[in-house]
């Protein structure tokens, strides 16, 4: 054990502490806890973190989120820089019982990554690409990268392969896609295969297939997807019926939409021996744990479940003013709900309704407890903008991915078949494709990123119409502005010919799912 000399007992006591905790010895949490108790009192930041540590995860003594981010904030006084990015974290998720305050958790995070937390760098990219200044993510994430840190790797790389606040460039996104992919980085090995895939002047479909698998292997519905067209193409693959109906289910059963419809195509044609064949191999199927970790830094865990009650409504939403105001589907806010929350990219939030409108079929539920800093969405109420024949994206972010509590973004691209819904009724506009029914609640944009409607009816049974029907934006304007919700105007924009929404809306936290149950959340 080591000792220091000196009036200063501080470091003698965090040692005896933390010997204790690595040896973890039967009936030793006691003396652990004592030990950083005595540390602490002398102003040892290690001692202070350690104890916050103990009491986020519940480690010989009660858990205890509060008296977590209590000694966390005394060791970041002391400009501790695990600290600082804890508390830098949960301000910018808004979880741990901090709101959600994206100035506190760049403030917090500068400071540890002034102290050289790796960790704290990336995070400050993320909020950066979060806030539209792509540059400054990219200086962050690439000062990180060059220290080593995998996930800073895979979000250069994107910056790069993407052309956001960097110039596109194929080589620099494959070298970093690559020494990401090397620890087994699920998310870098599928872009790499999206890149050898149509990548204009690197297509490679054999290091396409091979990256796709890996990820797919890992149980990246994505990935999945995709490996399934490569089969049913011929493509570097021998055709094999069977193994597409196995990656096409899996794909579905994690959630995407586009593998669903194409496994119900795939039934059509499908012999029997290749579907009995294909059955097999998804009962078969065990995904392959990622043997990346992340154990850089010792957090507060940003866990965003905050009650273990199933939901009685969930969908989608976007927010729609500065103080965070998401409008929603009035399914979502049935009036049961005793509890509301708003998932973003990063943890949920808590929320309170503000309206609900049966008769639209319109809800707004405004986000507790957080800064005025949210992106909001603008209304486009030129009713040229959804003129028939116009191209539109409904956009949502639905549950999904590896990790749980994950979002993912959709993009389901369509045209206007009429701007008037059922019995010409002018208040909505129909779209010439039905959507999934996680759209219901969506906003369908234009292609400059505006809203021109929100679905009502994702996928209409009526057989006057073949399409989605949304209530036009004039109408969810007037909706707003009743009920004090200053909304950002829109601004009209000529129709270009974009097959393709704006890449921004699925990174800036204006798309959300909501979430509401039937009692009180903790």
């Amino acid at each position: 054990m080591d000792s220091v000399s000196g009036p200063d007992t501080s470091w003698t006591w965090f040692n005896v502490g933390l010997s204790n905790q690595l040896g973890q010895a039967a009936g030793t949490s006691s003396q652990v806890l004592d030990a950083y108790s005595k540390a602490a009192q002398n102003q040892n930041s290690p001692a202070l973190l350690n104890l916050g540590y103990l009491h986020e995860t519940g480690q010989g003594v009660p858990k205890d989120i509060s008296k977590a981010i209590n000694y966390y904030r005394q060791a970041a006084e002391l400009g501790n820089p695990v600290a600082l990015f804890n508390l830098g974290r949960s301000y910018y998720t808004g979880t741990n019982g901090l709101p959600l305050d994206w100035t506190a958790a760049r403030k917090h995070l500068e400071h540890a990554s002034g102290e050289g937390l790796v960790a704290a760098q990336h995070l400050l990219g993320q909020l950066n690409l979060d806030q539209n200044q792509a540059s400054n993510a990219a200086v962050w994430f690439t000062r990180a990268a060059e220290h080593g840190f995998v996930p800073s790797m895979c979000s250069l790389a994107g910056l790069y392969h993407y052309g956001r606040g960097v110039s596109v460039d194929a080589s620099r996104a494959i070298q970093w896609y690559r020494r990401a992919a090397e620890f087994d980085f699920v998310l870098a090995q599928y872009q790499l295969g999206i890149l050898y895939d149509s990548g204009n002047s690197v297509q490679n479909p054999v290091l396409a297939e091979m990256y796709l698998r890996k990820a797919a292997l890992h149980g990246h519905r994505e990935s999945q997807y995709l490996l399934g067209q490569y089969y049913y193409r011929g493509r570097v693959l021998k055709p094999d019926m069977a193994e597409v109906y196995r990656w096409w289910s899996l794909s579905e059963a994690s959630g995407l939409e586009v593998a669903a419809a194409a496994r119900r195509q795939l039934l059509r044609i499908i012999t029997p021996a290749d579907l009995e064949r294909g059955r097999t191999l998804v009962s078969e199927f065990q995904p392959k744990p990622s043997t990346f970790h992340d154990d850089s830094v010792a957090t507060i865990q940003s866990n965003s479940r905050l009650t273990d009650e199933p939901p009685s409504a969930f969908g989608s939403g976007c927010i729609v003013s500065a103080a965070g105001h998401v409008l929603t589907s009035a399914a979502h806010v049935p009036s049961s709900a005793r509890g509301i929350t708003v998932s973003i990219i990063g943890g949920k939030l808590r929320a309170t309704p503000v309206k609900v409108d049966q008769a639209l079929g319109l809800a707004v539920v405004q986000i507790q407890g957080g800064s005025r800093s949210f992106h909001s969405l603008s209304i486009q109420t030129n009713r040229n903008s959804a003129l028939p024949g116009t191209w539109v994206f409904c956009m949502n972010m639905a549950p999904g991915g590896i990790a749980s509590d994950s979002l993912q973004p959709n993009a389901h691209r369509s045209r206007v078949l009429r701007n008037s819904g059922l019995k010409a009724d002018p208040r909505y506009l129909t779209l010439s494709d039905r959507m999934p029914t996680t759209t219901l609640g969506a906003p369908v944009l234009d292609i400059s990123g505006q809203i021109v409607g929100i679905v009502v009816d994702p996928a209409p049974k009526s057989s006057s119409t073949t399409g989605a029907i949304a209530l036009s934006a004039r109408y969810i304007q007037e909706f707003l502005r009743a009920n004090g919700v200053s909304v950002e105007a829109g601004t009209p924009v000529e129709e270009r010919g974009e097959a393709a929404p704006p890449p921004p809306l699925v990174a800036n936290n204006s798309l959300v799912h909501v979430t509401s149950y039937s009692s009180q959340l903790p």
